[in-house]
């Protein structure tokens, strides 16, 4: 709206846009484990959105010191992705790097990006996404409590039920049972 004015960035102030152009959600968790997605976020400051043609944007704009850990969970089939990562002072872009991969069905990558080696050396170093551990929903490196109740708080949702997510029904019945 005409009336809404948005300051424009500090001019010393580092901060990022993470974009996923794929079939795949994504989950950005920054130093202290909170999380932005989809399904809302718990990162102050931080946006989660769509653009036009569908691709994921998720802007953090201030970096905390630490990694920020990317989690990419596949939709449907999987396919070809593209994960670019753009850093920022201010309004000036510093750095933009985009890496291709192709994640399969049920398939949970994992990457991880240092701030401090963002703020220190004005770069973003990040590997192409490599597969975690099987049912490690959260991309922390170890299946447990967490990654279950994450399962279990959908099982008896089928196709068609809002909150129904295809990714965890693993044997592709329509719902989400104990046997998933």
């Amino acid at each position: 709206a005409d009336h809404i004015r948005v300051s424009p960035p500090d001019e010393n102030r580092l901060w990022m846009t993470v974009t996923l152009k794929s079939p795949a959600d994504l989950f950005v968790y920054d130093p202290e484990g909170r999380v932005i997605g989809k399904e809302g976020s718990a990162l102050p400051g931080a946006t989660f959105e769509f653009d036009e043609n569908g691709h994921q944007i998720v802007s953090l704009p201030a970096l905390d010191d630490g990694d920020y850990r990317i989690v990419l969970r596949a939709v449907g089939d999987g396919g070809l992705c593209h994960l670019e990562i753009k850093g920022f002072q201010g309004d000036t872009e510093l750095v933009s790097q985009e890496e291709p991969f192709v994640i399969g069905p049920h398939e949970v990558f994992t990457t991880e990006i240092s701030a401090s080696d963002f703020t220190e050396g004005g770069t973003i170093r990040f590997e192409v996404p490599e597969a975690k551990l099987e049912n490690d929903f959260d991309g922390d490196g170890i299946c447990d409590d967490s990654d279950i109740e994450r399962v279990s708080s959908l099982w008896n949702l089928c196709e068609g039920e809002s909150e129904f997510d295809a990714f965890f029904d693993f044997d592709d019945d329509g719902c989400i049972t104990v046997l998933d």
